[in-house]
């Protein structure tokens, strides 16, 4: 794989927000993206999720399979998957405190083509509580059609008090 990112955007939320929409973000220019979130808490201990947008930027709201190996220091690992979900889920455990969570980032395959399946990866690394955890998965969109970009949220009811994510081309 091409290792050149080329920057194109940096989404940020704030203020209690639920979810973070990025429409309109992919385009024909690229078929890999890499993107990372520099700054993220929450209002309270859950897991992150992720939504693809279709081509008129609404949320998808089915047909995602993701499988995920977690790693925390004060018990054995967690693998999990799930077929036909409504979101992709589980891809980080995220702690209220700020300075706890460290890192989080994936790839996203061929988004805006719509003659072939969505799929990526995500990787994160951070505390729950007291106790390290880590992440690894990957997930797959199983429609092929056109995504133009993605919802990230924390699950319900935690809300978002500050996120910022960046977006770069593989090329």
């Amino acid at each position: 794989m091409a290792t050149n990112l080329q920057f194109i955007k940096k989404f940020t939320a704030s203020s209690g927000v639920s979810y973070l929409d990025t429409p309109d973000l992919f385009t024909a220019t690229y078929d890999v993206y890499y993107w990372t979130i520099t700054k993220f808490n929450v209002s309270g201990d859950e897991v992150f999720e992720m939504k693809l947008l279709d081509s008129s930027n609404s949320v998808i709201e089915s047909n995602y399979y993701w499988s995920s190996l977690q790693l925390k220091s004060n018990t054995s690992f967690n693998e999990a998957e799930n077929h036909n979900r409504p979101k992709i889920d589980f891809m980080a455990e995220l702690d209220g405190d700020d300075e706890k969570n460290i890192g989080f980032s994936g790839y996203i395959f061929n988004p805006y083509t719509s003659s072939t399946y969505t799929y990526g990866n995500v990787q994160a690394s951070g505390m729950d509580g007291s106790n390290l955890f880590g992440a690894k998965g990957m997930w797959q969109h199983q429609n092929a059609e056109q995504i133009n970009g993605l919802r990230l949220a924390a699950q319900f009811p935690v809300t978002i008090s500050t996120l910022e994510v960046s977006f770069f081309g593989v090329k």
